[in-house]
């Protein structure tokens, strides 16, 4: 949203950063949450159809292009912003962290199979 406002470079540095500290703090969870739900046999090809130039992302540019060309500049960004927004009630409702309580003994055994 605030790449769709930025029409300075302030605006567009601004946007960047902000940019930046999303994926500084959604990689490392995202990581782990694939680790945990792909079986350890699949995760080559979780991460060769989903992540990298996949299925899913083949058509990406095409679609983009054509949403710039016969709309505005702006209309793939908003689109990717409102879907961002969308997808954000499901994880919210449905990801939850396990509530369990351990003892420090616990957490050093855990910390040292890790």
């Amino acid at each position: 949203m605030i790449f769709l406002q930025a029409n300075t470079f302030l605006g567009f540095a601004i946007c960047w950063i902000v940019f930046g500290i999303g994926v500084g703090l959604l990689s490392p969870a995202y990581q782990s949450l694939i680790s945990k739900v792909v079986p350890q046999k699949m995760l080559g090809t979780f991460t060769g159809l989903f992540r990298s130039l996949g299925l899913i992302s083949l058509p990406a540019p095409y679609l983009g292009a054509r949403l710039w060309e016969q709309f505005s500049p702006q209309t793939p960004f908003l689109i990717t912003s409102i879907a961002a927004l969308i997808t954000i009630v499901p994880i919210w409702l449905f990801f939850k962290v396990p509530d369990t309580q351990c003892g420090s003994a616990e957490l050093e055994n855990n910390l040292a199979i890790d």
